[in-house]
């Protein structure tokens, strides 16, 4: 899950480091230039000595700083500016808070996920080998949720081409729009075997993985949010609540869904 603060952080850091390795590829550029003319050293004998060690450096670091200064451009892209992000946080949280209006319980009991997708990214696990990538295969991979708590999410979705996908996510992600309520609880230790195949069949997830992650949501809202013409990835709302969500959700989405799509395309 994306730590705006964090990410902040990281954006302003590579912004930082892109300006001064391209400050330092320009003052090899300068260097190189007066080169052949004795007049700059004349003027200011001061800098002889900086000028000359710059030249000797420049075959050997040109080329290594220029490449630098285009991965710190390339990270800056795929981080995005933080006050796109925080525009969509701040969206989903108005989309949770107006979606879930009335409904029992803490406000984190009912929230607002983006998942993105995407081929490059990796998790951790408990095994002998701790990574597993995906670049042959697409996954949903959760960017941002409503609200301040349960921001540690590690549900991922894959999606691959034969249209197999997982998840309230995945399903979304497929059909463009799906929903699912009225689900039985399976998030306490004594849980039947037919409440948990019912709820494995409506949310499109694996026995195995349902007993494991033991979800609290009762009820779900998903729908794709797509960006620059293509499928960017899915917004699921779940709730504790059996109450569908689709009632409200469906009918505001489609402004919410929009301006989601306005602020990822406004990522350079």
């Amino acid at each position: 899950m994306r730590s705006i603060v964090a990410w902040k952080f990281t954006y302003r850091a590579v912004v930082a480091v892109q300006l001064l390795l391209g400050g330092f590829v320009l003052l090899i550029g300068v260097a190189l230039a007066v080169q052949r003319s004795a007049w700059w050293t004349q003027q200011f004998t001061g800098i002889a000595g900086p000028l000359g060690w710059l030249q000797d450096a420049a075959p050997i670091a040109t080329a290594p700083l220029t490449a630098a200064v285009g991965v710190a451009a390339l990270l800056r892209r795929m981080i995005g500016p933080p006050w796109v992000w925080r525009a969509m946080k701040k969206l989903l949280d108005r989309w949770q808070e107006s979606t879930m209006e009335g409904r029992d319980g803490e406000p984190h009991f009912h929230r607002a996920t983006l998942f993105r997708a995407t081929r490059l990214w990796f998790r951790f696990r408990k095994s002998w080998f701790p990574i597993q990538l995906w670049p042959w295969s697409r996954v949903l991979v959760p960017v941002l949720r409503s609200g301040h708590l349960t921001q540690k999410c590690k549900s991922w979705f894959r999606i691959p081409d034969d249209g197999n996908c997982e998840g309230i996510a995945g399903l979304a992600y497929s059909q463009g729009q799906v929903w699912a309520s009225n689900l039985p609880d399976v998030s306490g230790a004594a849980v039947s075997e037919e409440d948990l195949k019912r709820y494995a069949q409506e949310t499109a997830v694996s026995l195995d993985r349902l007993r494991e992650s033991k979800p609290r949501a009762r009820s779900f809202f998903g729908i794709r949010i797509e960006a620059n013409d293509e499928k960017w990835g899915v917004v699921v709302l779940d709730s504790r609540s059996t109450k569908p969500i689709a009632e409200r959700a469906d009918r505001e989405t489609r402004g919410y869904a929009l301006g989601l799509t306005v602020l990822i395309e406004r990522k350079p």
